[in-house]
């Protein structure tokens, strides 16, 4: 069943983190579009939540949100609302009030036990200017460190959709600073259909350094055109695990 492939994703990601049950940040991309990143996000959101977490989903793929849609939610304000705040002295003393009240105008909460969404908002002109902001930084700080959430799940861009460059958000994957905090999972979406490129990606984002989980997406064209895959092998030859997901495109 589906849901158990889930079950099994979300064991992966958090025995392949920190081991933490309690806290977790997880980037969520793919090499492309259409490789089923935002419903196994959306997904694997659920999953968590019903386990007992507090989970905030986050739509931060600027290009091409989908969560909005997948939840049925108003995206009237979002990440790009928050974006738009100013990062510097608004997160200390008298301005951290005004931050909370903004951050809580822009949290939907669903139909889901423990479960919240910051939809992407408004689509900024320069959706990869913006997502690698300080203002973006300030924000990933601060939910990070947040007592609000345990789990925090960042649906971000296909990391080759432009050339020469990942468009995951470089302050989410390679802060500026040695001491700032790093997502604790990067979570790699690929469909059957396309592993090469899903190889690809895997390549370009290792040299970031952080732990990686692929789930490979069975979908029905995959099914289809009768791929089958040997994720042991695969695995062991990555380096890292890979878990199924099934029928999702």
């Amino acid at each position: 069943p589906i849901s158990e492939e889930y079950r099994t994703l979300r064991t992966n990601l958090l025995f392949s983190s920190n081991g933490s049950v309690t806290k977790g940040v997880y980037i969520i991309s793919s090499p492309g579009p259409s490789e089923g990143k935002s419903v196994t996000t959306a997904n694997l959101a659920v999953t968590m939540a019903v386990a007992g977490w507090r989970v905030l989903l986050i739509d931060a793929d600027l290009r091409r949100p989908k969560l909005h849609d997948v939840f049925e939610l108003d995206n009237s304000v979002g990440l790009s609302t928050l974006l738009a705040v100013d990062p510097g002295e608004s997160f200390e003393g008298t301005g951290r009030a005004s931050v909370q009240q903004t951050l809580n105008e822009c949290i939907r909460l669903t139909e889901i036990p423990n479960l919240s969404v910051i939809t992407s908002g408004y689509i900024p002109l320069n959706p990869t200017e913006v997502l690698g902001s300080v203002a973006m930084q300030r924000w990933f700080q601060e939910l990070q460190t947040s007592g609000q959430f345990d789990i925090v799940l960042f649906d971000t861009p296909p990391v080759l959709v432009v050339a020469k460059n990942t468009s995951v958000p470089p302050t989410l994957l390679s802060p500026n600073g040695a001491d700032e905090p790093l997502p604790d999972l990067l979570v790699c979406v690929v469909d059957a259909t396309n592993l090469q490129l899903g190889l690809r990606m895997v390549l370009e984002t290792r040299a970031m350094g952080l732990p990686m989980v692929m789930a490979l997406n069975m979908s029905d064209a995959a099914r289809r055109a009768g791929i089958a895959i040997d994720r042991a092998l695969l695995s062991s030859e990555l380096g890292m695990p890979v878990v199924e997901t099934v029928g999702i495109h």
